[in-house]
């Protein structure tokens, strides 16, 4: 990885941090998070009630036009990809799932197209979210979920 992904990478993390901080929740960044065993994730961030998340944070310029769509007229979006379902938040819902405003589905979920992308992301990997943030635009965030 070259010192300007690496750079890219620090400041879309502290980016979320600081998006994190501003809706009143405790949250940092997980320094080196891809250099050793023990810390994974980029972020993590604590619901109201105290429980760790780990975030895994992508940086894009562009793509996703799809669910950066959808996500504007609802603020959930699912789709499936081999034996995972991968769940897409806008960044609204997403902050008042983390305050326990809001329990994590509480609407009828659009269905679209499956995205290899986000799931290769996602595999392995030990994170709880992954954050997406394209560009200028407000970030997205994805669950995985085991549907068998």
């Amino acid at each position: 990885m070259s010192e300007t992904q690496r750079r890219k990478g620090k400041r879309t993390e502290l980016y979320i941090v600081s998006l994190l901080r501003q809706a009143g929740l405790d949250a940092k960044r997980i320094p080196l998070s891809g250099a050793t065993e023990f810390a994974k994730g980029d972020v993590l961030v604590y619901t109201t009630d105290g429980i760790p998340k780990i975030l895994e944070v992508k940086g894009r310029g562009k793509g996703f036009a799809d669910i950066r769509a959808r996500l504007i007229h609802k603020s959930v979006v699912r789709f499936v990809f081999g034996k995972y379902e991968f769940i897409c938040y806008s960044w609204e819902h997403f902050i008042k799932i983390l305050k326990k405003e809001i329990s994590e589905i509480d609407e009828e979920i659009e269905t679209t197209k499956a995205y290899k992308q986000i799931a290769n992301w996602l595999d392995g990997n030990v994170a709880d979210y992954l954050v997406v943030k394209i560009n200028r635009a407000e970030p997205f965030v994805v669950e995985r979920r085991f549907i068998g």
